[in-house]
């Protein structure tokens, strides 16, 4: 499926995975992606935010979005603030609220099933200053194997400046994401 996107895919036996990462212990053949990267998301933002001001595009921060809605003559998005609501038009808008988006957009708009749970990640220093040669990793657990006790399968990535972020992939309970306690849940750390 890699390759069929245009991209290049490999798989490593074990012996040349553990030459290229000694800090992993592998079991089996390991898919490596060497076009694959990470980005950090909060720059990104920052820099598309400069991009967008350069051309004129007004940004307007600390305002929440209530409510958006379709028809056939365009979209509406209403905006509250300190100041009120009020509402722009638009002949699209594209909605990236994440764990907030069904509550945005009016049920009649078909979205994929979304399930929001509280996640809690770890950081923890590489034992070599890695962080740049550190792989992007993802872990199916194997219920027969050392990892059979997992919750889920494994993710993790090198962290510019907070060392090598690791978690379960949506092991976390199912939270509003406006209710969330933000309290650590024992069973997963």
């Amino acid at each position: 499926a890699v390759r069929a996107g245009g991209f290049d895919a490999r798989l490593l036996d074990v012996r040349e995975a553990q030459r290229r990462w000694p800090g992993f212990r592998f079991e089996t053949p390991v898919l490596h992606t060497p076009e694959a990267g990470r980005i950090d998301a909060d720059a990104a933002v920052r820099g598309f935010v400069a991009a967008a001001r350069a051309t004129a595009v007004e940004v307007r921060e600390g305002v929440r979005v209530a409510s958006v809605s379709a028809d056939e003559r365009g979209a509406s998005v209403v905006l509250r603030d300190e100041e009120g609501e009020r509402t722009l038009t638009a002949e699209r808008v594209v909605v990236t609220a994440g764990a907030w988006t069904r509550g945005l957009l009016p049920e009649s708009i078909a979205l994929p099933p979304l399930r929001v749970t509280q996640e809690q990640p770890a950081f923890f220093a590489p034992i070599a200053p890695a962080e740049e040669t550190w792989p992007g990793f993802n872990h199916i657990a194997d219920s027969s194997g050392e990892t059979g006790w997992f919750p889920t399968g494994v993710y993790g990535m090198a962290t510019p400046g907070l060392g090598i972020k690791a978690g379960w992939h949506a092991a976390g309970p199912v939270v509003d994401p406006d209710e969330r306690s933000f309290v650590p849940d024992p069973s997963l750390t």
